[in-house]
């Protein structure tokens, strides 16, 4: 199964979780793609997603999803 892991960190600390959460999926024998949100342009390659963000003050940082669904 091919999995996206999308991430939106402000400081790097929720990249880092986004790289673990690969590591087990990818020893669990799924293709894994890690990006941040800014980079992701579609998701109609992956067969699922893993997303996640920071959250400051009540609020995600500025960084959105841009893609949208096919």
């Amino acid at each position: 199964m091919k999995v996206l892991v999308g991430y939106a960190t402000a400081a790097g600390s929720t990249a880092g979780i986004a790289d673990w959460i690969a590591g087990a999926l990818r020893a669990r024998g799924h293709d894994v793609v890690v990006r941040s949100f800014d980079e992701v342009r579609g998701v109609s390659a992956y067969d699922a997603f893993v997303l996640g963000s920071a959250v400051h003050d009540q609020a995600w940082p500025g960084a959105r999803p841009t893609c949208r669904p096919p």
